[in-house]
């Protein structure tokens, strides 16, 4: 379909195949005009882009270990094993707690017994108080009795809950969801209170801190725009914000950290890894500029710039040039100055490749 009129233009092309397949001869299409695509020119004040390098640490990393001392019975975790909150990683032999529950638990069924014939002795006793066979001090010695075996009873079932509790310390379990980064101990192995056996990071959310020039201190704040731009991933920039600007700063350096936490739910980055950190210092006082998307930017062969209108001429949609001078990138956008454009002017940025001044042209989307 070289020899068609929609000579090099990609977006025309796919019409007139379309118009074609539909039976719709492409003269009619052509009279119709170009099909462009076109977005509106803008007035804001533009960011200061601030290139810094970060790392990549985990939010949260723990080394996990036993609030028990006993013999490693069991390992159900290996490094680099993915683990959810509650997931038992660690056991420790607890025969011996199991047998001072059991201890526990038997001691308190007694008690439990004795307080009930106590209960039943001073019910008893009450009954003959009241028909003048026992004097009223026997009574008040029962119920002395049954005030301490409730006491007894009270304090066994304190001890049980305690002797239950240091069962269950025999049993360590994840704290939150992560990886586990490294396994330290052993089947077999001896350990202490305190001593790491797992040490586990979470990887749903990580953070990255970069430290900042002391002259952006009081330009950026918690919710500054970020682009992360990761060493292993170079082609694809994560947007995200800054959580938190820490004000302890590094007097040798003049820095001060800024601490940006990044979710990862796919978990595609890991804490170690190298990112490039972007951020979107506010420029305070600076005046507003005119922006546009780099794509309505139409370079010549002389280095000079210009870019296409979309204008009205006897009812008639049109596309007009207009040479332009270009500043600052801002993202997807850039600064542009000169005579003729405004905010709010529709700028072609799409089929503006072949256009000619007063060229017919026909608005197919806008952005």
């Amino acid at each position: 379909m070289s020899g068609w009129a929609g000579g090099g233009n990609p977006i025309l092309a796919l019409l007139l195949a379309a118009m074609w397949a539909s039976g719709t001869p492409a003269a009619q299409l052509q009279d119709s005009g170009a099909p462009v695509v076109t977005a509106v020119a803008t007035r804001m004040v533009p960011d200061e882009r601030l290139p810094l390098t970060g790392s990549v640490t985990a939010r949260r990393i723990t080394a996990l270990s036993p609030k028990v001392d006993g013999f490693v019975e069991a390992i159900h975790v290996d490094a680099g094993d993915y683990v959810h909150a509650g997931d038992v990683v660690v056991e420790l032999d607890k025969r011996l707690a199991e047998l001072e529950v059991q201890q526990a638990v038997a001691a308190v069924d007694e008690s439990r017994a004795r307080l009930a014939e106590a209960e039943r002795q001073r019910k008893e006793t009450a009954e003959l108080v009241g028909r003048k066979h026992l004097p009223q001090t026997e009574l008040a010695a029962r119920t002395a009795e049954v005030s301490i075996q409730t006491a007894a009873l009270v304090s066994l079932q304190a001890e049980r809950r305690r002797r239950e509790e240091i069962l269950a310390r025999h049993v360590i379990r994840a704290p939150f969801e992560g990886a586990i980064a490294s396994k330290r101990t052993e089947v077999g192995e001896w350990v202490a209170t305190g001593s790491p056996v797992v040490e586990i990071l979470e990887l749903d959310t990580l953070r990255i801190e970069v430290p900042v020039p002391q002259r952006y201190y009081d330009r950026i704040d918690a919710g500054t725009p970020v682009q992360l731009l990761f060493d292993a991933a170079p082609s694809a920039p994560v947007t995200a914000t800054v959580t938190m600007k820490i004000p302890s700063g590094r007097a040798d350096a003049r820095t001060f950290p800024v601490r940006i936490d990044m979710p990862n739910p796919n978990h595609r980055y890991a804490p170690g890894m190298s990112v490039r950190v972007i951020l979107a210092v506010d420029r305070g006082d600076a005046a507003e500029v005119l922006l546009v998307p780099r794509d309505a930017i139409v370079a010549s062969v002389d280095g000079s710039k210009l870019l296409w209108l979309v204008a009205d001429s006897d009812g008639v949609t049109v596309a007009r040039s207009l040479a332009v001078e270009t500043g600052r990138p801002q993202g997807n956008r850039i600064e542009v100055s000169g005579a003729g454009i405004g905010p709010g002017d529709r700028v072609i940025v799409r089929g503006n490749e072949r256009l000619e001044p007063g060229q017919r042209v026909r608005v197919i989307q806008e952005r």
